[in-house]
């Protein structure tokens, strides 16, 4: 379990945006002030050199990754009401550990559908939906949620849909029965929560844009 967080976002999100415009401030003035150094050489009278720079540059993009993180999570867990403040306990310490964790649910997944696209047994299908239902946890961080997805591949992610489809039959052409839908939820559920957490934070790679109008329905 990740710490216990609270942040205003009254003064988080403009400073992410004066982040955002100091790296593009510095990534503007690198480019021209290296040049100018390497042909003063000797002659230059900085004492640093460009490196400060650089380690300015990284020290803004850390943080304001890391807090855009924080935010992004925040948000998908706490209701937004106004400008209060957010708070909430975090799964993960970081956003790394979240994308470690979603790549690797993620291949529990696919080795789980792997495993039913040869058995097609109600027992593969039990695997399947415990290997989705593990990510319920975790899904509420965008950085997780967008991991998984990568991971797991437009393709892979429509598959298991479709095979969710062929399991109910003929019965799927007449509409899908309150019942049905309810084990949708359940099986699915969390892939398409994870979608839209992903979406809602502009985590989703531009490969799930540009398949996201061939995509089954998400069960939702």
């Amino acid at each position: 379990m990740g710490e216990f967080v609270g942040i205003d976002p009254r003064g988080a999100d403009p400073l992410i945006r004066q982040m955002e415009t100091g790296k593009d401030i510095l990534g503007r003035t690198r480019h021209g002030l290296e040049t100018a150094i390497a042909e003063a050489g000797a002659a230059w009278t900085g004492t640093q050199g460009v490196s400060a720079m650089h380690r300015s540059w990284a020290f803004f993009n850390d943080t304001q990754r890391d807090l855009k993180w924080r935010m992004d999570t925040l948000k998908q867990m706490v209701p937004m009401a106004g400008d209060g403040l957010l708070s909430g306990a975090l799964t993960f310490n970081s956003e790394a550990e979240a994308a470690r964790q979603g790549k690797a649910d993620a291949a529990s997944i696919t080795e789980a559908l792997k495993q039913h696209e040869i058995e097609s047994s109600p027992e593969s299908w039990r695997k399947m939906t415990a290997a989705t239902a593990a990510t319920k946890q975790s899904l509420n961080d965008p950085a997780y949620a967008a991991a998984l997805l990568s991971a797991l591949g437009p393709d892979r992610f429509r598959a298991l849909f479709m095979h969710w489809m062929k399991n109910k039959g003929p019965a799927m052409d007449k509409g899908v029965p309150p019942e049905t839908l309810r084990e949708g939820k359940e099986a699915l559920g969390p892939l398409a929560e994870a979608y839209g957490n992903a979406e809602r934070a502009g985590r989703l790679g531009k490969e799930w844009v540009r398949s996201s109008s061939r995509r089954p329905s998400p069960v939702c």
